[in-house]
């Protein structure tokens, strides 16, 4: 304590600002990122049904023209 004193931090400050942190990070993370988590993931599954429905109507093209 004494150290932090001779450099001029109040360390009940200190402390203060670091609780402050850690709520204002849980927080955002519950609110925030998470979320954009989920949305991200929602959207990669999307683009990969996509894709497999583009890959299967290609192939089903050919399928028809080798038939003609």
């Amino acid at each position: 304590m004494e150290l932090l004193t001779k450099l001029g931090i109040n360390w009940q400050l200190l402390l203060a600002q670091i609780v402050n942190f850690a709520i204002v990070v849980g927080v955002l993370s519950f609110f925030l990122y998470k979320p954009l988590l989920n949305l991200i993931d929602t959207r990669r599954e999307r683009i990969r049904k996509a894709m497999e429905d583009a890959q299967r109507i290609e192939n089903q093209a050919k399928e028809m023209e080798e038939l003609r």
